[in-house]
C-alpha cells in the first residue's frame, strides 16, 4: 500500500516538474519584453506619486486606476519572471548508475523544487483573487 502511495506521489512530483520546466523553456523568449513592460508599470506608479502637478497635466489624473492596473502588472511580471529564471534549471532525475550520495543530493533538491512550485502555484492563486479583487470583476 504505501509503495503503491510513494509512486503515486513521485509521478505527481515528476509530472508537475516536468510541466513547470517545460512553461520556463517556452515563454523565455519572452522575458526581455517583459522587462520592458515592467519599466512601463513602474513608471506608471511612480510618476503621479513623484511629480503629481505634472502628472495631471499630462493626463495621469491621482484618482485614475492606473495605479491598480500597474501594480498587478509588476505583480503578474514578477510571477512571470520568477517562472523564467527558477525553473528552467531543474536537475535530471536520479538513476541507479549514480552514487549514493548524489541520488540523495539530487532527491533532495528535485523535492525542494517540488516545494517551491507548490508554493508558485499558491502564490499565483492568491494572486488571481487579489487581481479579481481589486479588478472588481
Amino acid at each position: 500500500m504505501s509503495n503503491r502511495f510513494d509512486s503515486e506521489v513521485k509521478y505527481i512530483q515528476v509530472n508537475i516538474l516536468t510541466l513547470f520546466e517545460v512553461a520556463a523553456v517556452k515563454i523565455k523568449p519572452f522575458q526581455k519584453m517583459s522587462y520592458f513592460l515592467a519599466v512601463i508599470f513602474i513608471t506608471l506608479l511612480i510618476v503621479p506619486l513623484i511629480v503629481p502637478t505634472q502628472a495631471e497635466f499630462i493626463g495621469f489624473a491621482i484618482s485614475d486606476d492606473y495605479g491598480k492596473f500597474a501594480l498587478l502588472g509588476c505583480i503578474w511580471l514578477l510571477l512571470f519572471n520568477l517562472v523564467t529564471n527558477v525553473f528552467i534549471n531543474i536537475p535530471i532525475q536520479a538513476t541507479e548508475s549514480d552514487s549514493t550520495f548524489r541520488r540523495i543530493k539530487l532527491k533532495l533538491v528535485r523535492f525542494l523544487y517540488f516545494i517551491l512550485a507548490m508554493f508558485f502555484v499558491v502564490l499565483t492563486l492568491t494572486i488571481l483573487f487579489l487581481s479579481i479583487r481589486l479588478l472588481r470583476v
